[in-house]
C-alpha cells in the first residue's frame, strides 16, 4: 500500500518534470536552432547583396543584413544562456543522480555553444568589413574562415540537441523502469 503510493508518486513526480522541463529543453533548443539558422542566412545574404548592388542591381543594404545579423547572433547568445542556466538550475533539483549528469552535459554542451558563437562573430565581422568596404574577392576569399568557425558553432549546437535527447530518453528510461 504504503510502496506502490511512494512509487506512484515519484513516478508522477518524474513525469511531470519531464513535461516540464525535458519539453522546454527541447523547446529552447528549436528556438536557438532558428536563430542559428537566421545567423547563417544573415551572412550568406550580406555577400549576395555587395554583389548585386556592384552590378547595379537592387537588394537590400549589407549594413542592414549586418544589423539583422548581430541581433539574431545576439538572441542565440541569450538564448544559449538562458538554457545553460535553466539546465543548471534542473542539475541541481535533479530527481536522480543521472538526471543531474544528463543536466550538466546540457549546460556544458549550451556553454561551447556560446564559446563557439564568440568565435564566430570576428570571423562574421571581419566579413563585413570587407562587405562594406566593397572588397569582394577579399570577402569571398575570407568564406573558409566564417565557414569553419560556422561550422563549430553548428557542431556544437548539435552537441546541445543531443544532450537534450539524451536527457529525454533518460527520464523515459527512468518512467518505464518505475512503472514496472
Amino acid at each position: 500500500g504504503v510502496y506502490s503510493l511512494a512509487r506512484h508518486s515519484s513516478l508522477q513526480t518524474l513525469t511531470e518534470q519531464m513535461d516540464s522541463r525535458d519539453l522546454r529543453s527541447v523547446d529552447s533548443l528549436r528556438d536557438i536552432l532558428q536563430s542559428a539558422s537566421q545567423v547563417r542566412s544573415a551572412q550568406n545574404r550580406a555577400l549576395l547583396a555587395a554583389a548585386l548592388r556592384r552590378d547595379h542591381l537592387p537588394s537590400q543594404s549589407p549594413d542592414a543584413i549586418e544589423r539583422q545579423w548581430t541581433q539574431e547572433r545576439d538572441q542565440c547568445a541569450r538564448q544559449l544562456a538562458d538554457l545553460g542556466s535553466m539546465a543548471s538550475a534542473w542539475q541541481n533539483d535533479a530527481l536522480t543522480p543521472q538526471r543531474a549528469i544528463a543536466w550538466r552535459a546540457v549546460r556544458t554542451a549550451a556553454q561551447e555553444a556560446q564559446q563557439a558563437l564568440r568565435l564566430l562573430s570576428p570571423e562574421v565581422e571581419r566579413h563585413f568589413e570587407l562587405i562594406n568596404a566593397g572588397n569582394i574577392p577579399e570577402a569571398v576569399s575570407h568564406l573558409p574562415a566564417v565557414d569553419q568557425a560556422m561550422g563549430n558553432f553548428e557542431a556544437k549546437l548539435n552537441d546541445a540537441v543531443h544532450a537534450a535527447d539524451d536527457q529525454t530518453r533518460l527520464g523515459r528510461s527512468e518512467v518505464v523502469t518505475l512503472a514496472t
